[in-house]
């Protein structure tokens, strides 16, 4: 999704720019005898999301909030993108799609990018069993760098890893090693992560 995301936002950024957040949500269904990833995902314009990432989770957290209240299932009102869920499908977590990236912001990478390869990402999920995730991935200058690091175990096997990842005891240990993520940038990353915590907690209760 980041990297689609980049290539949209890269190819719209002068007549129709989109925001740097985007947000996916995470479903597995059981419906044809084996486990199947299915996403439902929204991405904003520019104008539509002027707020920092934290203030637009608590923002998204506060629609789902009021889907409950309407009885509608907040996958179909708040996302534009949507893959069919059978009955059996069950939530499983919410992500964020970012074009500030460890690097750099989305605004430096636009004045300084020759195009959309020069575009690096980052990505946030929280999982409704706990786990938390911060994933980098770089452009050309980062020599396409992907870096994963989770409070939660990614092993399908344990000691065989199908990606490359580190484990982190927290969100603090997350942002570690993850210069340049200093100051308001650092704090807006692990508030953004909290903050998701409670977007999925939300949303779990209001699917119907």
């Amino acid at each position: 999704m980041n990297i689609h995301h980049a290539k949209w936002a890269w190819d719209k950024r002068v007549r129709d720019p989109l925001a740097p957040y985007g947000f996916a949500f995470f479903c597995y269904d059981s419906g044809r005898g084996r486990y199947e990833l299915r996403t439902a995902t929204r991405l904003f314009l520019r104008g539509d999301a002027l707020h920092p990432l934290p203030r637009l989770v608590y923002e998204m957290t506060q629609q789902v909030v009021q889907c409950q209240r309407d009885g509608v299932d907040p996958l179909i009102r708040l996302t534009d993108r949507r893959e069919p869920v059978s009955p059996e499908g069950r939530f499983l977590g919410v992500g964020v799609s970012s074009l500030d990236s460890r690097w750099q912001s989305w605004t430096v990478t636009q004045r300084h990018a020759g195009g959309v390869l020069d575009v690096p990402g980052r990505c946030l999920a929280v999982l409704n069993e706990g786990t938390s995730m911060v994933i980098d991935r770089g452009a050309r200058e980062q020599y396409d760098q992907f870096r994963v690091r989770s409070t939660g175990e990614l092993d399908v096997t344990p000691g065989q890893r199908a990606v490359d990842w580190r484990r982190a005891a927290g969100i603090d240990e997350l942002l570690d090693g993850h210069p340049p993520l200093g100051g308001e940038d650092r704090q807006a990353v692990g508030d953004a992560l909290t903050l998701l915590v409670d977007l999925a907690r939300v949303i779990a209760a209001a699917r119907p």
